[in-house]
């Protein structure tokens, strides 16, 4: 599964959007149940993460980088009625699971915008 991303220090940012649709994707559904994961960037070892949703502040602040990489994300995102969870993958030590139904392969942030991927705010 591809999934777009901004770094925000150790950690990688994903929104849980299900492209122009309502509802959440599978990815998060999956993740919420169980919220470690790895995931596998382009050049770089895969890395064990945690899963967590963000609000208040610094879900507004997480927000404001992605509407950095896609200016119309808050005129997409009024288009939903589900507001779009935040997600912060954070590194986790322990041992590393690499199996495929456990890892998130995640691409650039202008993977999501090529892909007319939509949140809600």
């Amino acid at each position: 599964m591809a999934v777009g991303y901004v770094e925000d220090g150790p950690n990688l940012v994903v929104l849980a959007m299900n492209g122009w649709d309502e509802g959440y994707p599978a990815w998060w559904l999956n993740l919420e149940a169980h919220r470690d994961a790895v995931v596998r960037l382009a050049g770089q070892q895969a890395r064990p993460v945690r899963a967590l949703p963000v609000a208040g502040e610094e879900r507004d602040r997480l927000w404001q980088r992605w509407v950095a990489v896609e200016p119309q994300l808050d005129g997409y995102a009024g288009r939903r009625s589900t507001e779009t969870p935040v997600i912060v993958l954070e590194p986790r030590g322990g041992p590393l699971d690499i199996s495929p139904r456990r890892a998130v392969a995640a691409a650039s942030p202008r993977l999501a915008q090529r892909s007319g991927g939509r949140s809600h705010r």
